[in-house]
């Protein structure tokens, strides 16, 4: 597996493997009539894997165990599977998981029935996920063969790009899942405010250990983000929390977010070009903002801010479009300001 879809799949298992996640996640996104059988509380992470070695480096897995409610079974599996790309024989390997998973279950003497397995993929590619989700989708056969053949369907959850309106859950999840939602987005430099307001509103320092998972991710896609960039996002967002209540690690991407401001100052004050490129970012990046969290911004709204030409004025405007609770709050602090 290379480094950079390794960085994925360890971001993605070390949010899931935490059971809170997991329980979080299940309760707010499995059908109602799956979830209202499962008790969610019960959830027990495996410890084995199922991916045969030789599929290890584009493959990977997690599995819960889960009490029932009802009088069926009495538990039931759950196949966590990620993916950062499309996988035209994603159903062949989660059936080959789940074949392994039985043929353990009866080697350590599971009397029949066998246990249900919900298998479950998380796809948060760029680019659309336009692939059958049914087994039998990847076999051809004629009508008169289909009931000679395996089929399931698994649950699949879009987590790419353009899904950011639909995340659910409480804040840590709300901020893990929108990390992985705008990873692979171009603007993810001005978008990253967003993740960091969500853990803005966590408990110190009992959560710092997601804002530190957060981070590492993406160092680890700098690519896509540099370390200055990140720095400055997390001064704007959290500059105004005192020293004494944020983790030495976080203290150390303020202090470079006030060094990075300062040598912009700098720069801008000397480069004239510089300083409409940056304003014409800090525009695009406001307007981003607010569409990510409210949808379409009005053209008479986009206009005003395309307007504006103080780039004091548009950092503070990019803070309220995080915080702001709704389209008009942001549309009545844009018209004071213009009104000064």
């Amino acid at each position: 597996m290379s480094d950079l879809t390794n960085s994925h799949d360890h971001f993605f298992k070390g949010i899931f493997s935490v059971k809170a996640e997991a329980e979080d996640f299940l309760s707010n996104y499995l059908p109602e009539e799956v979830a209202g059988l499962l008790k969610l509380d019960t959830l027990e992470l495996g410890k084995d894997t199922y991916v045969d070695p030789e599929l290890r480096e584009s493959l990977s897995d997690l599995v819960y165990r889960v009490e029932t409610t009802s009088a069926g079974p009495a538990v039931v599996y759950i196949l966590f599977e990620h993916k950062s790309r499309p996988e035209p024989l994603i159903a062949f390997y989660l059936l080959r998981y789940m074949v392994k998973m039985w043929g353990q279950f009866i080697e350590q003497g599971w009397k029949a029935p066998l246990p249900p397995i919900i298998p479950l993929v998380f796809y948060h590619g760029p680019a659309r996920w336009e692939l059958d989700r049914r087994f039998q989708g990847l076999v051809a056969h004629h009508p008169a063969l289909q009931s000679f053949l395996p089929d399931f369907q698994f649950l699949f959850y879009d987590l790419g790009p353009h899904q950011t309106e639909e995340i659910r859950g409480r804040f840590r999840l709300q901020a893990a899942l929108l990390m992985l939602c705008l990873i692979f987005h171009p603007n993810l430099r001005y978008r990253i405010r967003e993740i960091l307001e969500r853990l803005g509103r966590l408990e110190w320092p009992e959560d710092a250990d997601l804002f530190r998972k957060v981070v590492h991710y993406i160092e680890a896609n700098s690519d896509k983000i540099s370390e200055l960039d990140l720095s400055q996002a997390v001064h704007d967002v959290y500059g105004d929390i005192k020293e004494d209540a944020m983790p030495g690690f976080m203290q150390t991407w303020v202090e470079k977010g006030v060094q990075k401001g300062r040598q912009e100052g700098l720069q801008e004050g000397r480069q004239e070009g510089r300083q409409e490129g940056s304003l014409a970012d800090a525009r695009e990046s406001v307007v981003d903002i607010l569409e990510s969290r409210f949808g379409a911004v009005p053209s008479p709204l986009a206009a005003l801010i395309n307007q504006l030409d103080d780039l004091a004025v548009l950092k503070m405007l990019r803070k309220k479009a995080v915080t702001v609770e709704t389209m008009d709050n942001f549309r009545v602090i844009l018209g004071q300001i213009k009104g000064n």
